[in-house]
């Protein structure tokens, strides 16, 4: 496993194929996503927004958290946007939010 957090072109592909693999994702949402990666793409950091890649040994990602600030009464405040992760090591697709982010931070992946 290899994290990574820098996003490519190829990655928009991926981006789609990992969350509409979970089955819990509206097509909105798919589709919000990849916009927020075409924006990274098109602005750096100055989208606002930033991914996070988990990779398998072949660099292909199999899961990704993205966040960015967001505006909530005059405060801007943290959020993950989305996170999904395909397939883990146990072999269970686990799905949707924070699954990859906790799963990250616990080291269970």
């Amino acid at each position: 496993m290899k994290l990574r957090d820098k996003i490519v072109q190829t990655d928009l592909e991926f981006i789609r194929e990992i969350l509409v693999s979970t089955g819990f994702f509206y097509d909105f949402e798919v589709a919000t996503a990849v916009e927020i990666g075409e924006e990274v793409l098109a602005k750096g950091d100055a989208a606002g927004y930033h991914f996070l890649f988990v990779e398998d040994e072949d660099f292909k990602p199999y899961g990704f958290t993205s966040f960015g600030d967001i505006p909530c009464k005059n405060e801007r405040k943290r959020d993950r946007l989305s996170s999904s992760q395909r397939i883990g090591k146990s072999g269970k697709i686990t799905g949707r939010k924070d699954s990859l982010y906790r799963n990250i931070r616990k080291g269970t992946l």
